[in-house]
C-alpha cells in the first residue's frame, strides 16, 4: 500500500468516526504524525492499524489520543475578553431580569477554560441574587474531559484571568485550582455535535451557547445542521457565541447580530418574522465619545479629491474604497426578498425596472456612474434596493453615491440600514466609518472601524484609516500601534490577501504608515514607546 493510500484510509477512518471533515492543510500537517504514530507503535501498514483501532479493546484508548491530536485547540482562561463582556455587561443583566435560572452551554470546551470563564461570570453578578445557574460543557475528547473535572491549571494560567475574578480560584504549589462552587456548577460530558442529539437542560431551553473555534472541522453542511439545532435548542432571546473569526451570513433570518464593544453574538429573534433591531450599543468608557457625539454637527461639506498616493498623509482626510469582489450569484438571489422593505418605489425607477436581477442593476448603476449619471444610477441603485431590500451591497453603493455628492447625512443613514439588514458584511461597517470620519464623528467612525476589523483583520484600508481617526482624536498612541500593525501584516506572508487602500501598493502604503509614525513621534518597534514630537 503506497502512502498516499495509506493517509486516505486513516483520514477516511478518522472522519467517519468524528464526523469532522479534515481540512486539507490541517491534513497535510498531521497526516506525517499519525502514519510515524503507527509505525511507532509496530504496525506493518494503515490498514493493520485502522482494524486495531476498530476491533481491540484497547484500540479505544489509541483514538481517544488520535482525536486529542486532531482536535487540540488553544485555548485559554478568558479568551477574546471581549466576548465575556458582552456576558457580564449585557448578556446575562437582561436574560436573568425576573428569572429563577439560566441554562448555558459550553460546546468544544476543550480542558474546561472556556466554561470556568463563564461560571466565573455567571458566580459574580447572580450569586448574592435568586437566580440560580446551570453550566453543562461538552467535548469529543475524554481525556480534554478529564483535565477539566480536575480544574486545576498551571500558575501561568492566572494572567488569562482579569484581577477582579481571582477571588475565583485559589493557589498554591504552583498550580491554580478553581473554586470548588464554581466546579459543583459545572456538568462536564462526553459528546459530539455531529453524531449526538443536542442535549437539553432540566429546565426549558438554553439562555446562551458558547462554540467558539469548534467549526474548523466542519463541512458547510455540518455547520449548517448544527446551527440550525442550536437555533431550535435556545430560548427566545437566547444568546450564541461563536468563535472571533467564524462569521456565518444567512444567520440573520433567525438571529440578530448584537455588537457590543468589540465582539458581537448572535441573539435568537422572539419572532423571525420581525425585521433585526438596531445592534445593542455598550457603555461608553471614554467621556471623548459623549461630548463627540453632543456636539452640534457642522454642515455637510463636499469630499475633496483623492490626493496621489505618494504625498497622502495623515495629515489629510484618509479615504478608502470599496473593496473589489465578484460576489457569487449562487443562493444570494433566491432568498432575497422584497416584501419587508422600508423603501417605497417611485414611476421614475419604475420605469427603469426591468427583469433584470439585483446583481445586474448594482452592475448597471456602476456602469451609469462611470459615464457620469450620477442620478440614473442613483434610481437603478433604489431599484435593486426595492427588489433586494435584505441585500446590503446595493445601500453600500448608494451610500457611495451619496458621499460623492456631498451628502453625507444621507450616505450615513443608508450605510446604518446596510449594517442591520446584514450586519456581517464587513464592507459596510469599512465605508460607514470612513463616511462618518468625513462627517467628522470621530467616535461612531472608530466604533464602526474596529467591527469592520473585528469580522476581518486582514482589512488595511479600516486598520489605516482607524489610525487617521485614533489621531484626531487625540490619542496619537494608540494610532502609531494599529500604524503598526499595519506594517507588521504588510510583511507578513498574509499580505496577499490583505485588501490595502485604493490607490496604495505594497511599498507605497509601507512608506506611508513609516512616515505617519515619525510625524507623530511614534516608535516603528513593538515596544508601545511614543513621546510627544517637537514643537
Amino acid at each position: 500500500m503506497s502512502r498516499e493510500a495509506e493517509e486516505r484510509l486513516l483520514r477516511r477512518f478518522l472522519e467517519s468516526s468524528t464526523g469532522f471533515e479534515i481540512p486539507d492543510d490541517r491534513w497535510r500537517f498531521l497526516a506525517p504524525r499519525f502514519l510515524d504514530r503507527l509505525e511507532g507503535r509496530g504496525f506493518a501498514d494503515a490498514e493493520a492499524y485502522v482494524d486495531y483501532l476498530r476491533g481491540d479493546p484497547r484500540g479505544r484508548a489509541e483514538v481517544e489520543e488520535l482525536f486529542t491530536l486532531l482536535t487540540v485547540r488553544k485555548t485559554s482562561f478568558f479568551r477574546n475578553q471581549a466576548s465575556f463582556d458582552a456576558l457580564a455587561q449585557e448578556v446575562i443583566p437582561r436574560l436573568a431580569k425576573g428569572r429563577s435560572s439560566l441554562s448555558v452551554w459550553s460546546a468544544g470546551c476543550s480542558t474546561g477554560e472556556e466554561p470556568y470563564s463563564i461560571a466565573i461570570v455567571l458566580e459574580s453578578l447572580l450569586a448574592a441574587t435568586d437566580t440560580r445557574y446551570f453550566v453543562l460543557a461538552t467535548d469529543i475528547v475524554k481525556e480534554a474531559l478529564e483535565r477539566a473535572r480536575r480544574g486545576t491549571y498551571p500558575q501561568e494560567a492566572l494572567v488569562g484571568i482579569p484581577p477582579e475574578y481571582r477571588a475565583f480560584v485559589e493557589q498554591g504549589g504552583g498550580q491554580l485550582r478553581m473554586n470548588p462552587t464554581l466546579r459543583t456548577r459545572i456538568d462536564f460530558e462526553e459528546h459530539n455535535l455531529v453524531h449526538d442529539a443536542i442535549p437539553r437542560p432540566a429546565e426549558g431551553s438554553w439562555d446562551i451557547i458558547f462554540c467558539r473555534n469548534v467549526f474548523i472541522y466542519f463541512s458547510q453542511d455540518q455547520i449548517s445542521a448544527v446551527l440550525r439545532r442550536f437555533h431550535r435548542a435556545l430560548s427566545p432571546g437566547g444568546a450564541l457565541f461563536l468563535g472571533h473569526a467564524e462569521v456565518f451570513p444567512g444567520l440573520e433570518s433567525h438571529f440578530e447580530v448584537v455588537f457590543w464593544g468589540d465582539s458581537y453574538y448572535y441573539r435568537k429573534r422572539e419572532d423571525p418574522r420581525v425585521a433585526p433591531l438596531r445592534a445593542a450599543r455598550p457603555p461608553i468608557s471614554s467621556s471623548a465619545s459623549e461630548v463627540t457625539r453632543a456636539l452640534p454637527r457642522p454642515a455637510p461639506k463636499p469630499v475633496p479629491p483623492l490626493p496621489d498616493p505618494a504625498t497622502r498623509s495623515l495629515r489629510r482626510p484618509m479615504t478608502t474604497t470599496r473593496r473589489r469582489r465578484r460576489l457569487s450569484e449562487s443562493g444570494r438571489w433566491g432568498r432575497l426578498s422584497a416584501s419587508s422593505s422600508g423603501d417605497t418605489p417611485t414611476r421614475a425607477f419604475r420605469r427603469e425596472e426591468t427583469a433584470s436581477r439585483p446583481f445586474d442593476l448594482v452592475v448597471q448603476a456602476e456602469s451609469q456612474t462611470k459615464s457620469g449619471d450620477l442620478e440614473g444610477a442613483a434610481r437603478t441603485l433604489r431599484a435593486a434596493i426595492h427588489r433586494a431590500p435584505r441585500w446590503a451591497r446595493a445601500r453600500v453603493a448608494l451610500a457611495q453615491l451619496h458621499r460623492r455628492r456631498g451628502r453625507l447625512d444621507e450616505a450615513i443613514a443608508e450605510l446604518e440600514r446596510a449594517t442591520e439588514v446584514e450586519p456581517l458584511r464587513t464592507e459596510a461597517h469599512v465605508v460607514l466609518g470612513e463616511v462618518r470620519a468625513s462627517r467628522g464623528n470621530l467616535a461612531d467612525a472608530e466604533t464602526s472601524l474596529r467591527r469592520a476589523l473585528y469580522l476581518d483583520p486582514r482589512r488595511l484600508d479600516a486598520r489605516y484609516l482607524l489610525a487617521g481617526v485614533l489621531r484626531d482624536r487625540g490619542a496619537p498612541e494608540r494610532a502609531c500601534r494599529e500604524l503598526r500593525n499595519v506594517l507588521r501584516s504588510l510583511r507578513s506572508d498574509e499580505v496577499e490577501r490583505c485588501t490595502l487602500p485604493e490607490g496604495y501598493d505594497v511599498s507605497t502604503l509601507e512608506r506611508r504608515c513609516e512616515a505617519d509614525v515619525g510625524d507623530m513621534g511614534g516608535s516603528l518597534a513593538d515596544s508601545g514607546i511614543w513621546q510627544a514630537p517637537p514643537d
